[in-house]
């Protein structure tokens, strides 16, 4: 893969200066809930959009193969829960579903500092925490919502990212490049300066980088070189002799021509992780460790990532947990990567709705089966049913094809957690295209056969871009099924 290069090659011109430890800043971050004897492991969590684990292998090769080399485990049954990116690292920062948080529906205009994310528990626990993106508009909690009124973190890159937009004539390669630097060496830098200045201090950070690979899933590869680098310079100044490194994206690429196939459609549901804690700790917790090298076998979801982050706060306490087997894992959605994961765990167990779960089987149906066009239309009305109070501005779908359908094959592992009542209900997942909007829309339902009702299964996902179809509208949710009338 050809690295980027910026057009501007004035070693001066970088945009960006580094991160300074004063005396000032220093007040402001309180330690004193740290306990000086208490064994802390730090957190750094890496982050990029829209790569599937499979997409990581081909595009990322340096980088996987750095991290393998450095003992990261990889986690090859990591499900996502929703969409895009947003309700996927809501349950990786609060161990709950978007739709379980307060006033979920109204995050246009309600501010998220109430909402109980995981960098306060480090906060309150004496960390130093930090949270940097790339991407402005496309932010996590900015894009068509409300945001942060107040600095969410110790250091928040945000409003060096704001100013960074403003400089138009520092952009070059489709705004690939910033300066004489490619824009994720920016963030990366960045992190790597946060390391370096609370080198000997506990803390957390979270770093996410959208842009690269959100749009194309040839162009993550471009970036490989700068998550090298920055890996192989950690590593090199022993800056993460301390931390666990979680390396991770959200989901695959959720549109274009590759997401329309059947690997396309598994590879958008099973993004990448890594997770890397240092050398230490497998001789200090051996039960730890090989309980995270067993779990790269098993079924794990974001749920899981934010118990494990919470088992992190206090390592030796999780460690002596683990010695016994009092927890039933049964009906837990979230079970901490340094507890072994049932072998047999399914979708249903860890709260993967059916829409996104990757263990269920699928068979073809007839596009012209009587249920199939019924699940459809189905499909159809609850889209304009979601847009009807809008419907000023977004006009009313109507069906132009049913590209694909498939009907769900029950396996043994669902049919035991269902006990032994008898099925009355078949998943439909079907492929339409719609008009006037050209939308393609995937969409999973439940058809009852003792009452002939249905019920939708998880989100129904656009598998190809809206580009500025539904600029009218300003709900992230609406975003993806509105048409504006001209």
């Amino acid at each position: 893969m050809k690295e980027l290069r910026p057009k501007d090659t004035n070693p001066y011109n970088t945009g960006y200066d580094g991160i300074y430890s004063s005396k000032d800043s220093m007040k402001n971050i309180d330690f004193s809930n740290f306990a000086e004897n208490k064994l802390s492991l730090n957190v750094l969590l890496i982050g990029i959009d829209s790569v599937s684990r499979l997409n990581f292998i081909r595009q990322m090769p340096l980088t996987r193969q750095f991290l393998l080399s450095h003992g990261a485990i990889e986690m090859l049954g990591y499900n996502k829960v929703g969409d895009n990116t947003f309700p996927n690292m809501i349950p990786f920062l609060t161990g709950k579903y978007l739709e379980e948080l307060p006033e979920s529906k109204k995050l246009e205009r309600e501010p998220f500092d109430k909402y109980d994310i995981i960098w306060k528990h480090y906060n309150k626990s004496g960390y130093v925490t930090m949270f940097a993106e790339d991407s402005t508009s496309g932010a996590m909690f900015n894009y068509l919502k409300y945001g942060f009124k107040k600095q969410p973190t110790d250091h928040y890159l945000r409003p060096f990212a704001l100013a960074r937009e403003k400089a138009k004539s520092l952009w070059s390669n489709n705004n690939f490049c910033f300066g004489n630097r490619m824009e994720p060496a920016i963030v990366l830098q960045y992190t790597h300066d946060f390391l370096r200045v609370y080198k000997d201090k506990p803390y957390f950070t979270f770093t996410f980088i959208t842009r690269i690979s959100h749009d194309d899933m040839n162009m993550a590869g471009r970036g490989d070189f700068e998550y090298l680098r920055f890996l192989k310079k950690s590593f090199n100044q022993n800056l993460l002799n301390n931390t666990i490194l979680f390396f991770f994206s959200d989901h695959g690429i959720r549109f274009g021509l590759f997401r329309k196939t059947y690997v396309g459609r598994l590879e958008e549901r099973l993004p990448a992780m890594y997770i890397l804690p240092p050398d230490w700790f497998r001789d200090k917790f051996p039960t730890l460790w090989n309980n995270l090298k067993v779990n790269t076998h098993r079924l794990t979801t974001p749920f899981d990532i934010y118990e494990t982050l919470q088992d992190i706060l206090d390592i030796e306490k999780t460690a002596e947990r683990s010695k016994s087997n009092e927890i039933d894992y049964k009906n837990l959605k979230r079970i901490s990567l340094f507890r072994e994961i049932p072998l047999n765990r399914s979708c249903e167990a860890a709260h993967i709705k059916p829409h996104w779960c990757t263990c269920h089987l699928f068979n073809p149906v007839a596009l012209n089966d009587s249920i199939v066009i019924n699940v459809t239309n189905y499909l159809v009305n609850y889209i304009n049913n979601m847009t009807s109070n809008s419907s000023k501005v977004c006009a009313r779908l109507k069906l132009q094809e049913i590209k694909n359908a498939e009907i769900s094959v029950m396996n043994d592992q669902v049919l035991s957690y269902l006990g032994k009542g008898v099925q009355t209900y078949k998943d439909y997942r079907i492929i339409m295209q719609t008009l006037p909007d050209e939308g393609l829309f995937e969409g999973t339902v439940r058809y009852y056969s003792d009452n002939e009702q249905f019920s939708l299964l998880g989100e129904i996902s656009r598998i190809n871009r809206y580009g500025h179809q539904s600029e009218c509208v300003h709900d992230f949710i609406l975003r993806k099924y509105c048409y504006c009338n001209k």
